[in-house]
């Protein structure tokens, strides 16, 4: 004869009331055996035991997640810093371009004018922000030392870079040492 639950049990379990329980296993557990007056088997489940483990793991989770998702929020954020700087740049490369293939700028004026817009826009030391220009000429054309001195054709380029290191909000080890650079070209008028 197999062992029932209820053989698991005391030897009353034949006229035990309805609060009386054994587990399915022949211990204290989750599915629990009872026997009502009547004779009639019913399960049910003792949920003291699953409430006694729920906040154990939001506690693990908590500690797990915080491995796992901050870095990566932080990864998030470093990242879209990078592509912010990189407009930045980039804006300020064509703000300058377009100044010098103008009659009459210098390149002082263009300099002073990107690294006033990028000390401004991401609020770095002007001493961090590289400004240069260079001059192609067109055809015959002599090369010309400075925008003021450039004809018409003439091909202005003007590179300006930042250091990752003095832009970046999150201190992380993959863009150390790098830098953030971008170049505008365009003809002289």
């Amino acid at each position: 004869m197999n062992a029932s639950p209820l053989s698991a049990c005391c030897s009353a379990c034949c006229t035990a009331p309805a609060s009386h329980s054994v587990s399915a296993a022949g211990s204290p557990g989750l599915l629990s055996v009872l026997r009502d007056p009547r004779g009639v088997l019913a399960l049910r489940w003792d949920r003291m035991r699953a409430d006694d483990r729920r906040g154990a793991v939001a506690v693990e989770m908590a500690v797990v997640m915080t491995f796992i998702f901050v870095p990566m929020l932080l990864g998030i954020i470093e990242f879209g810093r990078v592509m912010m700087v990189g407009q930045i740049i980039t804006t300020a490369s064509r703000y300058g371009v377009r100044h010098a293939i103008l009659e009459g700028s210098t390149n002082a004026e263009v300099i002073e004018m990107v690294e006033e817009y990028v000390e401004r826009s991401l609020n770095v030391d002007r001493a961090h922000v590289t400004v240069d220009i260079t001059i192609t000429p067109d055809g015959s054309n002599p090369t010309p030392p400075d925008v003021d001195d450039a004809q018409r054709r003439d091909l202005v380029e003007v590179e300006v870079s930042v250091p990752w290191n003095e832009v970046a909000l999150v201190p992380g080890k993959y863009l150390t040492g790098k830098t953030i650079s971008s170049a505008a070209a365009m003809r002289h008028e």
